[in-house]
């Protein structure tokens, strides 16, 4: 029974659907930059490579709650580690061994991959261990992580220029969550005095600045229609409409609506990625 717990409290902390959406990018965004003619030539980083980004959202979200044990005792008693399903010790752990893995997997890619996935891992356990002192530098950090993968992919099928502007959508509609995110902790933040935008200049300012993001990251998306049919646009629109709460509500915004915008985003964020898929196969 223990041990069941304790597996059910390991496989809630690394959040599986944050990492299945990141990690089933990957083979997508191949397939988007690529073609589907050229898709074929990059089986081994198609193959592998969703592996490595699941282990390293995996690791980081862990290491997040490790490092958040004060906040979510007040924000989510009921997670893992407050819980008490899952102890802190086992949580530093589980974390390191995924982190580990992601870096293993990625020297079997290339050493670009390799280099980008230490860089990214490096990058995620810093800002865990010391987002209480960077603030709104730790969600760049974050928003930076996610939309580097874009960029790594873009130099290995040599379609840097689109991959730069799905970094740019991926790393502002990112940067507009994380801020969004921490709207959602003010309380738990202002408690355990963690600088964070809403905690120090309020939550209207801080919704100004996420929907400034969410909307340069929507126009980086648009302008990809320049490459690709009706389709895709068709769908990208959807995906824009779930981001649209987080654009038109800035001045209303409360802490139970930025729980709402924050899941409307992560869905959009979902049909993004199938408007990419759709667009590469149907044009």
């Amino acid at each position: 029974m223990v041990a069941r717990e304790l597996v059910k409290g390991l496989f809630s902390l690394i959040r599986p659907f944050n990492c299945f959406m990141s990690a089933v990018t990957v083979p997508i965004i191949f397939l988007f930059l690529a073609g589907p003619s050229g898709f074929g030539n990059y089986q081994k980083e198609i193959f592998l490579g969703p592996l490595v980004v699941f282990l390293m959202c995996a690791g980081g979200n862990v290491l997040n709650d490790v490092v958040d044990l004060k906040i979510d005792r007040i924000n989510k008693p009921s997670r893992p580690i407050p819980s008490g399903m899952v102890t802190k010790k086992q949580a530093v752990i589980f974390s390191l061994l995924m982190f580990a893995g992601c870096v293993f997997v990625a020297s079997q890619i290339s050493r670009m991959v390799l280099i980008a996935s230490v860089v990214g891992s490096l990058a995620l356990a810093f800002y865990d261990m010391f987002s209480k002192s960077l603030g709104v530098l730790g969600n760049a950090i974050v928003s930076l992580v996610i939309g580097s993968p874009y960029i790594v992919i873009g130099m290995i099928t040599g379609e840097t220029h689109k991959a730069a502007f799905l970094a740019i959508a991926a790393a502002t509609i990112t940067f507009g969550r994380e801020l969004i995110k921490s709207i959602e902790d003010v309380k738990g933040d202002s408690i355990a005095g963690r600088f964070s935008l809403p905690a120090k200049y309020g939550k209207r300012k801080t919704m100004i600045v996420a929907s400034i993001s969410i909307v340069l990251g929507s126009l980086s998306l648009i302008y990809l229609r320049a490459f690709y049919g009706n389709t895709y646009l068709f769908v990208i629109l959807l995906a824009i409409y779930k981001f649209s709460g987080a654009i038109i509500q800035p001045v209303r915004m409360t802490t139970t609506k930025a729980g709402k915008v924050s899941k409307d985003i992560k869905t959009g964020s979902a049909i993004t990625v199938l408007a990419l898929a759709l667009g590469s196969l149907l044009g």
